[in-house]
This record gives structure tokens, C-alpha cells and sequence, in this order.
């Protein structure tokens, strides 16, 4: 079929020319009434946006998203609600408490008035008797304070009194008048063990030097610790009395089988230590304070260890408070002749004090110190350390103090850092 113009398909619907011309300015017309001004209000409000695919995944993935932290908010809400009803509960609880302790309080607070209502009474009405017993009992704590020599003697004397028989023997025996003389210098440890008797060594092993000044009570109850606690080592004992002025002057009353060292001048404690020892005849000479008491392998351990190592030419004891902390640990002796006490601050006070050295730099006297090997009160410090010799290898501060190998799975898992102690 042949092209067909216009005019002959208007033809075919037999619409004359004429007509064409008018139908299409009233088409022109109406083209431009709908898409002209008025064309947001007859499409735009009427146009609809269509959505790719991709669009619509995201949305419904930001629904998820929404939805869940819709879930969250709720969980959150509810936990919170818990936590409300909960502080609510405690205090309710609480002021039931508090409603109860004030009832309480005012309850002992009328019984308190009571009694002192009663007390008042008492004390006005108290028989002659027992005011007269309360008045002696108050001169006699004032002639003889409770705890001194007078109050003890006056014990002494009321037991006598009361029970001469068996009191006798305190009074007739030379072993009971012994240990009354040393119950009165020395307190109630005498009564327990008397009179201490040493075994003399020929050729003892140490030579325990104690310096001593009065504190007669302290000496004894270092020298009781000695006698139960040394029975595995030869040792002898001198003390080195700076002219005490208490019951220290006849120690020997009071303990046999010793070598006093009496000083004619008051010497100090250095040259008291020295002119005692001038009297040694031990290998071995241990210098111990007379407020220490020693325990089980207290020197023995420390002769093993000297002996271990013929570089080794001094050992200290770890000294520990009544309580459990420990005071320190032996001591360090420079090239110099200085002097510091390990283990005075603790491992992280020592480690606080110290330079950190990397391990390629540390040498011999530096300090090592370890973490998590036990138990502490902060259990992120330093807990050990020890003493670096060189070669991997270190005096182990612990008990038994010993060589250790830094080089070992363990103390290389608990190694913590080197440090170098500030110079004198």
C-alpha cells in the first residue's frame, strides 16, 4: 500500500478541509491549556515515579536496618525498665530498713534511759561494802598500775597468799625463784621456757653475733627462736652488750651456754658488732638484730647457699613483719662499698626506683623483674624479681634463694623488663 497523506485520512472520516483547520487549533488550544500553566495541576499532581530494582533492595534493606535498631531500642527500653523496677525494689527495701534501724534506735534509745535510771538508783543505793571494794580497787591500780613490776610482785604475793602450796616452790626452789626473777625483768615468755641452756660447740659452723642494749625481752625471745629453730647446723652465740643497764647485765641468769662480750664504754652499734665478733670462732659469722625471731632452715639455708658458689661472699636473710609483709629481702653490696637493701620497696617500688635497660644493655647488678608469678593486690605489677649475674642467669629472690636461668619457657613468659638501680 502506498504512502496515505493527511487529507485523505481526514477524508476518510469525511472531515473537510475546513474542519481539519478548526479541530487542529482547538487540539493546539487544548495542548496548550494541559501542558501550559496548568500542567502541574492536570499531570504533575497526578505523575507517579517508578522505581528501579536496585532502589527497592535498598529500601527494604534500610527497613531491615530500621526494624533492628527498633528491636535494639526495645531490648534497651526493657533492660532499663528492669533496672527501674529493681532501684525501686532496693529502695523500698531500703527505707523499710531505714524505718526499721530508727525504730531500733529509738528502742535502745529508752532502754539506754532505763538504765541509767536503774544505774542512778544503784549508785545511790549502793551497799557500803562494795563501794568500799571500788574505792580499794582504784587505790590500788593507782599505788600499782596494771602491767608494772609493783603490780606483778603484788600477784605474786596474792597467789602466795591463796595458794601457799603450790606457790612454794617459786619462793623455796632456786629454778622457781629463777623463774619468778626473770617473769619480773623479762614478762610471761620466761614462765613458759626459763632458762635457756645452749649446747657449747668446739667448732661451731657460725658464729651468731646479736648486739644488744637493754630490751631485755626482746634478746629473749630472739635467743627462744634460735634454740627451737637452729637444730640443723653447729652454731655458737655471742652477744655483744654495749653496757646495758637493765636485766641484759646478768643475761647469764637467764640463758647458759652463751659468749657475752661486755663493753666497758658504750660503743654503738658498728663497733659493738665488731669487738663481738673479735670473739668468733665460727666459719661463718651471722650478724642478727635482737628484735628478729627466726624460723625453721633460717641459717642453715643461708650456708647452703653460700656454699654453692665460691663467688658468693655474703648472704642476707629475708626479714618479714609480724604481719606477713615483708620488710626486705638480704642486701646489695657495690663496687664501692655502698649498701642497699632489696627488696625494702617491694618488686614494683624497686621496679619504680629503677632506670629501665633493654636486655641487650643489661649487665651484671641490674635488676630483672617478672609479672603474674602469684597473686597480688594489683595483679597487672610487677610481682618478682631478681638479680641479674650475666649469661642469662640470675639470683632468684625467692625462697630458696638460688641461681635461676632466665633463658627457661618460664620466667621468659613472666619476664617483664631489666632495670638499673640509681647510683649512690
Amino acid at each position: 500500500m502506498g504512502s496515505i497523506g493527511l487529507e485523505q485520512i481526514l477524508g476518510a472520516f469525511n472531515i473537510m478541509p475546513e474542519q481539519a483547520d478548526v479541530y487542529r487549533k482547538m487540539e493546539a488550544s487544548f495542548q496548550n491549556y494541559v501542558h501550559g500553566e496548568n500542567q502541574k495541576h492536570y499531570l504533575g499532581n497526578y505523575m507517579v515515579y517508578s522505581r528501579g530494582i536496585m532502589e527497592i533492595r535498598q529500601t527494604e534493606s534500610e527497613l531491615a536496618r530500621a526494624r533492628e535498631r527498633i528491636e535494639q531500642m526495645k531490648i534497651h527500653a526493657r533492660e532499663k525498665d528492669t533496672a527501674i523496677r529493681k532501684l525501686t525494689e532496693v529502695q523500698r527495701l531500703t527505707n523499710n530498713h531505714v524505718t526499721n534501724l530508727e525504730i531500733i534506735i529509738q528502742n535502745l534509745r529508752r532502754e539506754i534511759e532505763e538504765m541509767g535510771k536503774t544505774l542512778s538508783y544503784l549508785n545511790r543505793h549502793e551497799a557500803l561494802l562494795f563501794k568500799a571494794k571500788r574505792k580499794l580497787g582504784e587505790q590500788v591500780n593507782k599505788k600499782y598500775p596494771p602491767g608494772s613490776l609493783e603490780r606483778k610482785k603484788l600477784k605474786y604475793k596474792k597467789e602466795y597468799l591463796l595458794h601457799p602450796v603450790r606457790s612454794a616452790r617459786l619462793y623455796s626452789t632456786e629454778e622457781g625463784k629463777n623463774l619468778r626473777d626473770g617473769d619480773f625483768h623479762i614478762g610471761e615468755l620466761y614462765r613458759q621456757h626459763g632458762k635457756l641452756r645452749f649446747e657449747r660447740q668446739e667448732n661451731p659452723k657460725v658464729s651468731i653475733v646479736i648486739p644488744v642494749y637493754n630490751q631485755i625481752h626482746y634478746t629473749y625471745a630472739c635467743l627462744v627462736s634460735i634454740l627451737e629453730h637452729t637444730k640443723d647446723i653447729s652454731y655458737e652465740v655471742l652477744i655483744g652488750d654495749d653496757v646495758s643497764t637493765d636485766a641484759t647485765a646478768r643475761l647469764e641468769d637467764f640463758a647458759e651456754g652463751l659468749v657475752i662480750c661486755r663493753n666497758k664504754e658504750n660503743q654503738g652499734f658498728l663497733k659493738n658488732c665488731n669487738q663481738a665478733a673479735k670473739q668468733a670462732r665460727g666459719e661463718y659469722i651471722m650478724f642478727l638484730n635482737n628484735d628478729t625471731q627466726v624460723t625453721d632452715r633460717w641459717l642453715s639455708s643461708l650456708v647452703e647457699l653460700i656454699e654453692s658458689d665460691v663467688s658468693i661472699g655474703m648472704a642476707g636473710s629475708k626479714l618479714v613483719y609480724p604481719d606477713g609483709r615483708l620488710q626486705e629481702a638480704g642486701g646489695i653490696i657495690w663496687s664501692d662499698g655502698s649498701g642497699w637493701n632489696y627488696g625494702r620497696l617491694g618488686a614494683q617500688g624497686l621496679c619504680n626506683v629503677c632506670t629501665p635497660v633493654s636486655p641487650t644493655n643489661a649487665r651484671p647488678g641490674d635488676l630483672v623483674f617478672f609479672k603474674y608469678t602469684y597473686d597480688a593486690p594489683n595483679p597487672d605489677g610487677v610481682t618478682h624479681c631478681g638479680i641479674y649475674v650475666g649469661n642469662g642467669m640470675m639470683i632468684h629472690c625467692g625462697s630458696p634463694i638460688s641461681y635461676a636461668n632466665l633463658n627457661t619457657s618460664y620466667w621468659q613468659a613472666h619476664f617483664y623488663c631489666y632495670g638499673r638501680l640509681p647510683e649512690p
